[in-house]
């Protein structure tokens, strides 16, 4: 049986992040995944942001076939490693 979808309540939490998943087969999955980062992980609005914009700059590329500078790539992967830390701590592995 499929996971129902939680009804439209502003204060609703899941108790595990796992709770919130996004389907990779679906356009947006990733902005999803994104969104859903300061239910899930407790991430701040101002990564959330970034992420974002980090997101949209990939979207650009895989249309445009601009390559990608070194500064952004720098960035992409500062911003991961960042995220994956506070993963680690947010769900007690250290």
């Amino acid at each position: 049986m499929p996971p129902t979808k939680p009804s439209c309540n502003a204060r609703w939490r899941p108790s595990r992040p796992e709770a919130i998943a996004t389907s990779t087969s679906q356009p947006g999955h990733h902005q999803t995944a994104i969104q859903t980062l300061p239910l899930t992980l407790a991430v701040d609005n101002g990564t959330v942001i970034v992420l974002d914009a980090l997101r949209k700059q990939r979207h650009l590329t895989d249309y445009t076939g601009d390559g990608v500078s070194e500064a952004l790539l720098a960035e992409c992967i500062a911003q991961a490693e960042s995220l994956l830390r506070h993963a680690r701590a947010a769900l007690g592995d250290p």
